[in-house]
């Protein structure tokens, strides 16, 4: 099984914040899900700009999946991959048999031979869906000792490093898994993205020296010119933005000259890739992000409608084409995308995309009524966004009863959970309970350490 938990992934917390006076004003302009703008990301992973067959995460794919287990009941490869997308379609009931099929899988073959490669590879894969690194690693590092030089053993202990963000324990496997095969694309598109982070997060001009390297040593393969055309497009996206990696504006990072794009190269780039690209999605979703940065809101929908044409399961898709049209206030359009969305995938990270749309074009009644409807459908809740998400839309109208009783409901899930505490800080803030609010700030702050928001209403408190 081949998985790519190497994500492209950058938020801003665009905070408006109090610059003197603690004020019921500079506490509204922090509701952290309704005014925190954080969904703009550009996420592709190896798979979407590889030209191999690209697994589409749709019903449909997930019908073949199931006739292939019936043949194949004992493949872990496939259960794994089926739990993922039964989890990414949101069916709760379906993911949940799966998991138990692939654990009673798992636990059949390692009673049978508890050195089973296959076993304790996806021991640790069952265990890293549990949350639980202890096992997990145990798992990877039994493997690695009798199987240190397999493929498959080298990818999943990749993975972990990725997903864990030990991005030097990560290049380290990169390059013996390239000792091995140098021609791993999955390895290179790690070892090429990680480069590209390490650069931009330490403000470090990239001069795309991997790339260029790569491109050369394997001119029949178009992956890698795919690739660098993603990054420089990445480059030039962010380097119009306000986001940053821990308080390092993208702004003062520059492209060398020579590879300093233009919004119409790129659109045009992508263009050219797309006969190469089996999942066409991709490129329609960045000539989509191109169009929409220069506002060509015309262009931005027929690619929007192309993309989700080719591909309706595509989250990136609908994720950016909100977010940009929610930054121009196009309130109505993001209302019409989250509808769209819901159609396919009912998640409640979608429902609640729907009802920031709709609380800021005001029309609270349509909000309160889908977070009522969230409220009544939370008997498979494992994370506390949406109760915290109902206190901070109360907090907006001073209704405190309702505001504590929610945020003791997002506690009795996640005590530490950063967006829990941060919420629990406002109110505490209103309420007027210094100490407490503080002692909220430091528990976000241990998940969020570099959040100048949190840091400056911590200054304003110890006044």
């Amino acid at each position: 099984m081949k998985k790519a938990f190497i994500f492209l992934v950058f938020t801003g917390l665009n905070f408006i914040y109090s610059q003197s006076l603690i004020s019921h004003e500079a506490i509204d302009s922090q509701i952290f899900i309704f005014q925190k703008n954080n969904n703009l990301q550009i996420q592709l992973t190896y798979e979407n700009l590889s030209t191999e067959r690209y697994p589409i995460f749709s019903h449909q794919y997930k019908n073949q999946l199931i006739k292939y287990l019936e043949k194949n009941p004992n493949d872990l490869d496939s259960l794994a991959v089926l739990y993922e997308l039964q989890n990414y379609l949101y069916e709760n009931d379906g993911a949940k048999n799966t998991l138990l099929r692939y654990k009673n899988q798992i636990d059949k073959i390692l009673s049978k031979d508890n050195k089973n490669l296959l076993g304790l590879l996806h021991a640790s894969e069952y265990y890293r869906i549990q949350n639980d690194k202890f096992i997990q690693k145990n798992y990877l590092d039994s493997a690695f000792k009798y199987y240190p030089n397999e493929l498959k053993t080298l990818e999943f202990v990749l993975n972990y490093y990725v997903f864990n963000q030990d991005f030097e324990q990560a290049k380290r496997i990169c390059n013996q898994i390239l000792c091995v095969n140098p021609k791993h694309l999955y390895a290179n598109f790690i070892l090429v993205n990680l480069n590209f982070y390490e650069n931009a997060y330490y403000g470090i001009r990239n001069d795309y020296s991997l790339i260029q390297k790569l491109i050369s040593q394997n001119p029949d393969i178009p992956f890698f010119n795919i690739l660098k055309t993603y990054l420089m497009t990445l480059s030039y996206v962010l380097s119009l933005t306000d986001y940053d990696i821990d308080e390092i504006p993208f702004k003062k990072w520059h492209l060398p000259q020579v590879l300093k794009p233009t919004s119409d190269s790129l659109y045009y780039a992508w263009l050219n890739h797309l006969p190469s690209l089996t999942h066409k999605s991709t490129a329609h979703l960045l000539m989509m992000v191109i169009k929409l940065i220069e506002k060509d809101t015309i262009k931005a929908r027929e690619h929007f409608q192309q993309a989700i044409q080719f591909d309706p399961y595509f989250l990136l898709t609908y994720y950016n084409y909100y977010q940009f049209h929610f930054e121009l206030e196009n309130y109505k359009e993001c209302i019409k995308v989250m509808h769209n969305l819901l159609n396919f995938i009912p998640s409640e990270n979608h429902y609640l995309l729907l009802a920031k749309a709709y609380f800021f074009s005001k029309n609270y009644y349509q909000t309160e009524e889908i977070l009522k409807k969230l409220l009544s459908d939370t008997k498979n809740l494992k994370e506390p966004y949406v109760y915290t998400s109902v206190a901070q839309y109360y907090l907006k109208f001073r209704k405190m009863n309702e505001v504590q009783s929610y945020l003791n409901l997002a506690k009795q899930i996640d005590p530490r959970d950063p967006e829990y505490n941060f919420t629990a800080a406002m109110y505490q803030i209103i309420l007027g309970n210094k100490k407490q609010a503080q002692e909220h700030l430091f528990t976000y702050l241990e998940f969020f350490q570099n959040d100048p928001v949190a840091w400056k209403w911590l200054k304003i408190l110890s006044k």
